[in-house]
């Protein structure tokens, strides 16, 4: 869902995804545009498919760090503490 607002794209029901992704007829039947993402749409669907659960849970890692690499990366060294630690009490 994330990944789609950040693309612009249309929110399609979670029950939805797979075909959304993997059937041309859903795009005709429901007139939406392809996914803009061909490796997201290739890595998802292959993870999807996969039954081995190691295979799986690499192939949604991967899928994870090329969603944060696109929507700009994620440093948790760039984050600040607004309110100061020190000097509270119990």
């Amino acid at each position: 869902m994330e990944y789609g607002q950040f693309l612009t794209i249309a929110m399609i029901p979670s029950y939805q995804i797979h075909a959304y992704l993997g059937d041309p007829i859903y795009l005709q039947k429901y007139m939406k545009p392809a996914f803009p993402d061909e490796r997201f749409k290739h890595i998802f669907l292959h993870a999807m498919q996969e039954s081995n659960a190691q295979k799986m849970m690499e192939l949604y890692e991967e899928l994870v760090s090329y969603v944060l690499k696109q929507m700009g990366g994620f440093h948790i060294d760039g984050w600040h503490v607004k309110s100061p630690v020190e000097g509270l009490s119990n």
